[in-house]
């Protein structure tokens, strides 16, 4: 069967691309397009194979993937002859079943650990189905790469003076990684606080998407959403009110839906002590002599003028 590399049209416009004399221009097109190369962007080249196959001799190949390195496009291993193209995986994301089990049978055949490592990272990054992607590969699968400090030295099938420079590469990566995922969890915090506005007040606006944004990073999703429940339990469905009691139980110290709870126990006790001439719902929000304003400003760090 034939094979094929795909290659995107502004290859030749990337800033990165204009920048490089010819020959390395044609010899980072070699890396990505000769017949080693695989779905995954790890792959065993040897440098007597990329010798004979674009004529250069083997200084000049050193050199060269030296460049790439410093470059931070390539990591290659010299104890296994393998290389890894950085940036493969964002241009070579799998989108069909066949696709994956090509991926996964091509990861377990990859010698070098730390390569492996770096793949699974970018993988993560881009937020793949690494279950699918390393089925049959329990360290990864049970998360031990992820769990470890940092990773251990790089053994010596490195060169020496890049030794330092590839394993900050696999430091770096597994930071991106930690805050890549810190991300995903908040963003799935704010989909479900505009997911219950929407399904108990009505489909928010572009402004009020930003107004819950704006709360999601000031208060815990799941007090907004109680917030969310007040308001439709006393009729006042509007980001304003939502907003309002949210500024009133942090007034009151109120941090956690425990401590909801508490608060509307004792308010129910002591609810016949409220006047009839009160106006007030049932948690008098409204009723309250509260100034939201200076409120608003101790809940952000502002100084009150």
């Amino acid at each position: 069967m034939a094979k094929y590399r795909q290659l995107y049209t502004e290859f030749w416009s990337d800033g990165f691309i204009v920048d490089l004399t010819a020959q390395e221009k044609y010899f980072y097109l070699y890396l990505m397009t000769n017949a080693k190369t695989t779905q995954c962007g790890i792959y065993e080249l040897p440098k007597s194979i990329i010798s004979n196959e674009i004529g250069y001799d083997r200084e000049t190949v050193d050199n060269l993937l030296q460049k790439f390195i410093k470059y931070n496009k390539i990591l290659y291993s010299e104890d296994t002859k393998e290389i890894m193209i950085l940036n493969w995986s964002k241009y070579n994301i799998p989108s069909s079943p066949n696709a994956v089990k090509c991926i996964n049978k091509e990861i377990k055949t990859i010698k070098n650990k730390e390569l492996l490592d770096v793949l699974y990272e970018k993988y993560c990054e881009l937020e793949l189905d690494v279950n699918k992607l390393f089925w049959g590969m329990n360290d990864y699968l049970n998360n031990e790469t992820l769990k470890k400090g940092d990773i251990k030295d790089l053994p010596r099938d490195y060169e020496g003076a890049y030794k330092e420079l590839i394993s900050n590469e696999i430091k770096n990566k597994k930071q991106e990684v930690k805050k890549k995922k810190e991300e995903i969890i908040i963003n799935k915090e704010v989909v479900e606080v505009i997911n219950v506005f929407e399904s108990n007040i009505h489909p928010p606006t572009p402004i009020e998407k930003k107004k819950l944004i704006f709360l999601c990073d000031k208060f815990n999703s799941t007090l907004i959403i109680l917030a969310i429940e007040e308001a439709v339990i006393y009729n006042a469905k509007n980001i304003g009110y939502i907003e309002k009691v949210l500024i009133a139980w942090e007034f009151k110290g109120i941090k956690s839906s425990e401590d909801v709870r508490k608060n509307k126990d004792n308010w129910n006790k002591n609810k016949d002590k409220i006047t009839e001439n009160e106006e007030c719902n049932g948690w008098n929000y409204e009723g309250r002599e509260y100034d939201f304003e200076e409120l608003e400003r101790k809940l952000l760090g502002w100084s009150v003028m």
